[in-house]
């Protein structure tokens, strides 16, 4: 019911048509890709200016499902599930009891900034989700393999984000106890 009402909190800023203005370099490569079946900002040519790798093949795939009409309310909504998701794993990590973890969720989720995520069409939604992910891997399981995987990912999200996959494995070097050399 909360996630629910999280993703209804968002409609009325999708209906605003707002995106960011650097989230049409990323969409536009991944419509050129779909199209031209080569990845780059101008059609044909092999010169992307995207920052996220990743997130331009995710909106290749959302394009080539949705096609062009539902393209973008489908990467905005696919944004919002992502950060909610992102979202409710660090709220996982950071409480211990669950009526605390909810409210914390909540309260992350409904700040402005969180809203902008949602509707922005921006990367920053897919990079919360797997930092959130990463955490709660760290935090609660001993799914090696998923976790390296997604560390792995980070940079192709955003290059300064191998910053967070560094002190995450810091983190969980920290917690264990023991340097993680697989990691280093």
């Amino acid at each position: 019911i909360v996630f629910v009402l999280l993703l209804l909190l968002r409609v009325p800023f999708y209906l605003t048509h707002h995106v960011q203005e650097d989230a049409y370099i990323s969409l536009r490569c991944a419509g050129n890709l779909v199209e031209t079946g080569v990845y780059g900002f101008n059609p044909g040519e092999r010169v992307s200016s995207s920052t996220s790798h990743l997130y331009v093949f995710i909106a290749a795939l959302v394009r080539l499902v949705t096609g062009h009409t539902a393209f973008l309310p489908a990467m905005l909504v696919l944004n919002t599930l992502l950060f909610l998701a992102g979202t409710f794993f660090i709220a996982r990590v950071l409480l211990q009891d669950e009526k605390q973890q909810l409210f914390l969720w909540v309260l992350i989720s409904s700040l402005p900034v969180s809203l902008l995520i949602s509707y922005s069409g921006m990367e920053t939604a897919l990079l919360v989700f797997l930092l959130g992910s990463a955490l709660y891997l760290v935090q609660h399981s001993n799914n090696r393999p998923l976790l390296w995987l997604i560390l792995a990912l980070l940079p192709w999200v955003r290059p300064d984000a191998v910053a967070f996959a560094l002190l995450i494995v810091f983190w969980s070097s920290v917690r264990e106890r023991r340097l993680c050399w697989g990691g280093g």
